[in-house]
């Protein structure tokens, strides 16, 4: 506010009255040339301090500008990190999902009797099951963490045993099959949902 006073006074009063102080008997062409030696040399001397304050206000508003953009960066990493974490869930649980309907779908195949009329169907079934499963599991392979893959595979190569047992011929037996899709698959199964949840686990 003080500067644009003096400027403004430097520019139009200053000048006249210091010169009317020193010079009151000299010529009107004489006052005009010092007026306008007056003028110049006020606001001479107030363009230093004129580029000082533009300085300063430039390295505010670039601090301020450098603040907002690394706050609205730091916004930005957040949701992309959050969206990655939305994202990885979906594609454990499309995983988990796949495993346990390759199951149910070989537990139908296992207790169905050799004789009976769908078994050509439901031996198909287990195949494209068995499959699913394993699309899901490059999913994971491709989007989830390094923490889960250890034991997605476990669970993957236990779901390609749960196929393998269910169509076998002759039967495995009723304990070999409870062991394959009860005991072992429950172990495989936590074990890969502990890794998920410990993936998915808010760190922030």
């Amino acid at each position: 506010m003080l500067v644009a006073v003096y400027l403004v006074a430097a520019a139009t009063v200053l000048p006249s009255w210091l010169v009317s102080m020193s010079a009151s008997t000299a010529d009107a062409d004489t006052k005009l040339a010092a007026i306008t030696a007056t003028r110049t040399a006020l606001l001479d001397a107030i363009t230093p301090i004129v580029v000082l304050f533009g300085g300063i206000a430039a390295l505010l508003n670039y601090q301020e500008t450098a603040e907002q953009n690394r706050r609205a960066n730091e916004r930005a990493e957040k949701e992309r990190d959050e969206e990655r974490r939305l994202r990885r869930a979906e594609v454990y649980v499309d995983f988990v999902r796949a495993c346990e309907r390759q199951g149910s779908i070989a537990a139908d195949l296992y207790y169905t009797a050799a004789n009976h009329p769908r078994i050509v169907e439901r031996r198909d079934a287990v195949v494209q099951a068995s499959g699913a499963v394993a699309f899901a599991h490059d999913r994971v392979r491709l989007l989830g963490a390094d923490e889960v893959q250890a034991a997605a595979s476990n669970l993957h190569k236990h779901c390609g045993e749960i196929g393998t047992v269910a169509l076998a011929f002759p039967k495995a037996s009723k304990e070999e099959w409870t062991r394959v899709w009860v005991t072992d698959y429950a172990l495989h199964y936590k074990t890969f949902l502990d890794a998920s949840r410990a993936d998915l686990a808010l760190t922030r």
